[in-house]
């Protein structure tokens, strides 16, 4: 079984799906890639099934009629075979030492007892400056904790 599954929706996302699907090509066995095809019009099918093809330890795709970004993480929710789960946005990529760094946290962190991680992410716009997002203002860092330890 997966540590982690990757699901990552897609319509019409032929212009940067492979960015996404490549930052995990060299993930481990550990985790598995699940693209759902969300009625693209486009390549995007293409795309997906060649990873899947090339990578079929890896990557899976699931190919549906369009039912919106909430639909295609939810028939990915359904597919899942990992313990924890994770959405990477068409359009998004991951960090090989980021990357490194979850799965590190996450198996040590297996035997149970962990609803939800949350990780600090920049978010990459076209045309406009970088937004990073940071949760440690209102999450304590490096420990477990439960929602009354966090700050209104």
């Amino acid at each position: 079984m997966p540590l982690l599954t990757v699901v990552v929706p897609a319509f019409n996302a032929a212009a940067y799906l492979h960015r996404a699907l490549t930052s995990l090509k060299h993930a481990p066995t550990t985790v598995e890639v699940l693209v759902v095809n969300d009625g693209s019009t486009d390549t995007t099918a293409e795309i997906a099934d060649s990873f899947a093809s090339q990578f079929p330890d890896t990557y899976r795709v699931i190919h549906q009629r369009n039912r919106g970004h909430g639909g295609a993480i939810n028939a990915g929710l359904d597919a899942a075979r990992g313990t924890y789960f994770k959405v990477l946005d068409a359009d998004d990529w991951f960090d090989a030492d980021a990357l490194g760094a979850l799965l590190s946290l996450l198996r040590d962190m297996e035997s149970g007892g962990v609803d939800a991680i949350f990780t600090d992410y920049v978010h990459e716009r076209a045309g406009k400056a970088n937004r990073t997002t940071s949760f440690r203002v209102a999450l304590p860092v490096g420990r477990r904790f439960q929602w009354g330890d966090t700050e209104p």
